[in-house]
C-alpha cells in the first residue's frame, strides 16, 4: 500500500462499523473514507453517517466517484473530498494537507 510506502501508518478495516470503532477506541489522525456501491444516494448516506459518527475527534475525508462538493461534506460533518479518479502525487500531498490542519487545530486545543 503506497501509504505505508510513505511512512503512513494505516488500518484499513472490513466495515465502517469495525473503522468507527478503532477510532473509538484507538484515536487516528485521518479518517479516509471511500465510498461504493451502485446506488448513489446509499453511498452518499453513508459518507454521511461516517462523518457524522465519527465527529470532531478525527479528520474525515472522503473519497467518492459521486458528486459530492466541498459544502456537501463540510454540512456532513466531513474536512472535505478527494474525487475519484485522483492522481497519487495529488492524493499524497492532500493527505498531508489535511494532516497538517488536524494537528495545528489539536494544537489550538491544546493552548486553550
Amino acid at each position: 500500500m503506497v501509504l505505508r510506502e510513505e511512512g503512513y501508518e494505516v488500518v484499513v478495516p472490513e466495515s465502517l462499523t469495525e473503522a468507527l470503532e478503532h477510532i473509538e477506541l484507538h484515536g487516528a489522525d485521518l479518517f479516509l473514507l471511500d465510498s461504493e456501491g451502485d446506488d448513489p444516494q446509499a453511498a452518499i448516506d453513508s459518507l454521511r453517517l461516517g462523518c457524522e459518527r465519527a465527529g470532531p475527534r478525527v479528520t474525515t475525508i472522503v473519497f467518492t466517484a459521486y458528486t459530492v462538493s466541498k459544502e456537501q461534506a463540510l454540512e456532513m460533518g466531513c474536512a472535505g473530498v478527494i474525487p475519484k479518479p485522483f492522481d497519487l502525487d495529488s492524493l499524497l500531498s492532500q493527505i498531508q494537507r489535511y494532516l497538517q490542519l488536524s494537528r495545528g487545530q489539536e494544537a489550538a486545543s491544546s493552548q486553550e
